[in-house]
């Protein structure tokens, strides 16, 4: 009798890698969102049947003209689209129990697919392992750039008065990547107020001053009365920036009620009740680093 067999291994990546399998893991969920709308759309009004062969070549321009679908890689999103065909093929199948594919929710569990010959892993004792994926080591590839052009500007002050061999330029673009200056503006606006960037001051000035910081789900706190925990999108009307509960009549600042909110999750005081309202999980009492998912 043939089974098949698998083991599931604990990953314990850095805090650079740990956000990008994050942005990675909402990057796929937004891959399968879009290719899911696109068959939905073709079937209803055309009556044909979308299929991975067919929407793989729409990915691949559309990774030619947007940088975070860019950023993941191509073996993930492609899978994503088979993953798409089995799911429909399951559906078809009168055999198999599952329903029809349904949307993916923000707040729903992250994972990224990635082929077993993208992934190697080297084992280092009976206990540990390196796992590596791919572009999570290009941090290191700039870094190795960034190094190489202030060589080269130093011997260009030195001995060349300050002028810019061709080598130079070449590692000035290498680093900077393309179309820099049509992006300049919004990456220095992204730079200075970048999650990641800011989660990390907060982690370590929290613990200079011996407070605490603790992370929250922001999934449905702007939809949901921050009075009485009714949630429901009709309470932000346009989606503007005015809130104003379907159930109970509480108004306030679309941003104010959503702060309130993520405070009540943050200290496990969410309101009680029967009607829908966010999930609460207790709160850790020291702040854990996010585990990055492998499917």
């Amino acid at each position: 009798m043939k089974a098949n067999t698998g083991r599931r291994y604990r990953l314990y990546p850095a805090l650079r890698q740990a956000e990008r399998l994050t942005n990675w893991g909402h990057t796929s969920r937004a891959v399968w969102n879009v290719a899911l709308a696109q068959r939905q759309f073709a079937w209803t009004q055309r009556g044909v049947t979308l299929r991975a062969v067919g929407q793989n070549c729409q990915l691949t321009e559309a990774r030619a003209e947007l940088p975070w679908l860019a950023d993941l890689p191509a073996q993930s999103a492609q899978q994503v689209l088979r993953n798409l065909d089995a799911a429909y093929d399951n559906w078809w199948n009168p055999q198999h129990p599952a329903g029809s594919p349904k949307f993916k929710k923000r707040g729903t569990h992250l994972s990224v697919a990635l082929p077993g010959q993208s992934v190697a892993v080297r084992a280092l004792n009976h206990r540990w392992g390196q796992v590596r994926l791919p572009k999570t080591g290009e941090w290191r590839r700039l870094l190795s750039l960034e190094r190489r052009k202030a060589r080269r500007l130093g011997w260009a002050k030195r001995h060349n008065a300050g002028r810019y061999s061709k080598r130079l330029r070449r590692s000035i673009i290498e680093v900077s990547g393309r179309n820099v200056r049509r992006k300049a503006t919004l990456n220095r606006a992204i730079l200075d107020n970048a999650p990641g960037e800011r989660r990390r001051q907060l982690a370590y000035k929290t613990r200079r001053f011996g407070s605490e910081l603790r992370l929250v789900a922001p999934a449905g706190t702007s939809q949901t009365c921050a009075a009485c925990g009714h949630r429901d999108p009709a309470s932000r009307p346009g989606c503007g920036r005015v809130f104003a509960c379907t159930d109970c009549g509480y108004q306030a600042h679309a941003d104010a009620n959503a702060a309130r909110n993520i405070e009540a999750l943050a200290a496990g005081q969410a309101v009680n009740r029967t009607r829908s309202h966010p999930r609460v999980a207790r709160p850790s009492s020291r702040m854990r680093e996010p585990l990055g998912s492998v499917a």
